[in-house]
């Protein structure tokens, strides 16, 4: 959904009422004519179905059991590894699993540890380590790393990595699809049942979602913002305060101050960070409104009611109950018709856009 809850509308700036083109400058042919590039398992064929089901196996790989000893580490392997981190001579708290009765399983190139480690095991061969004979990784702990005592440290991880765990593609069964994929139906035919809600459901919208968010991406890039309303940037500032204030309420244990809290969560110059993220959504309402008001769009009686039946949709899918008359007092006129807008705007763009595959 785009836009926010009426709290404090009176204080935000009037997109249906102002002048777009007085905010923002956009050339025609981005929204008018755009073009993307998509994957062939978007295009709809019978192929593309067979090369999507392909893609989900190879991302949930299973062991082949080969424990893999005498090649160098490559990224995308998964190891088995022992670590301990040392600072200034002393191991630290939290930093070794050395005691562990199993080794730690760790994808290279998942970014699951502080940066440079993963790097820094690429390359090792796991038969050259040992229990008596550790790996010594120099790093250094990010400026903004959540514990104070280790930020910005200088530390040393001394490794043993137990084997490679060999990986391969998960073979395509019934239990794949309904165990790991989460698929249910109550076909008899699993296999087909799922091959044609990939074709007729699934893809479908995944492509239109990539075509959205393709097209975005370049309005985004190439739109230029003459003024960016002060009120706007205020208030979603103050809107995203408010929510990780409530974050810090419950992580305040781990936190010294809602500073901290910040730093952790953005890095040291968290200010400017969400300054930044303000602009963005300003940016894209601005955008879409100069779309909608160059092509005369007018939000209908039926463009607010498929609104409210979106937020009544979405939150009974999460188990909420929502009525009309709950809609429109918790959301408000308001964001219920930004995002009737935000919705022919998007139908538009994707209606307009020239699609090709690679």
């Amino acid at each position: 959904a785009n836009g926010s809850s009426e709290s404090g509308e009176a204080e935000r700036f009037d997109y249906f009422g102002n002048d777009m083109t007085k905010y923002v400058t956009i050339d025609e042919a981005l929204y008018k004519n755009p073009s993307v590039t998509l994957p062939t398992y978007l295009n709809g064929s019978d192929e593309a179905v067979a090369e999507y089901i392909q893609f989900l196996c190879e991302q949930y790989p299973v062991s082949t059991g080969n424990k893999i000893t005498d090649r160098p580490i490559a990224k995308g392997d998964t190891v088995m590894l022992y670590y301990e981190g040392w600072l200034n001579g002393e191991k630290f708290e939290g930093g070794s699993n050395m005691d562990s009765a199993t080794a730690h399983p760790l994808e290279i190139g998942s970014g699951s540890f502080i940066p440079g480690f993963e790097d820094a095991l690429i390359g090792i061969i796991p038969a050259e380590t040992g229990r008596e004979n550790l790996k010594d990784l120099n790093l250094t702990f990010p400026e903004d790393y959540h514990s104070a005592d280790l930020a910005g440290k200088s530390v040393i991880f001394k490794v043993y990595v137990e084997y490679i765990d060999e990986k391969k593609p998960s073979d395509y069964t019934e239990d794949f699809i309904t165990k790991t994929l989460g698929y249910s139906t109550k076909d008899t035919n699993i296999k087909a049942s799922f091959e044609k809600y990939l074709k007729d459901e699934y893809l479908p919208s995944m492509k239109k979602s990539e075509i959205v968010s393709a097209v975005w991406a370049k309005l985004s890039e190439k739109s230029v913002i003459i003024e960016y309303p002060k009120s706007e940037l205020d208030y979603f500032f103050s809107s995203y305060e408010s929510q990780y204030r409530q974050y810090y309420q419950y992580y305040s244990s781990m936190f010294s101050s809602y500073e901290e809290f910040m730093k952790a969560y953005f890095g040291g110059n968290w200010k400017e960070t969400l300054e930044s993220q303000c602009k963005t959504d300003v940016a894209q309402n601005l955008i879409f409104h100069y779309i909608a008001q160059k092509q005369g769009f007018v939000i209908t009686d039926t463009d607010y009611k498929n609104a409210v039946n979106y937020y009544i949709e979405y939150y009974a899918a999460q188990g909420q109950n929502l009525t009309e008359a709950d809609v429109e007092k918790y959301f408000g006129a308001r964001m219920i018709k930004e995002q009737a807008l935000w919705d022919k705007v998007n139908a538009f763009l994707t209606e307009s856009c020239t699609v090709s595959y690679e």
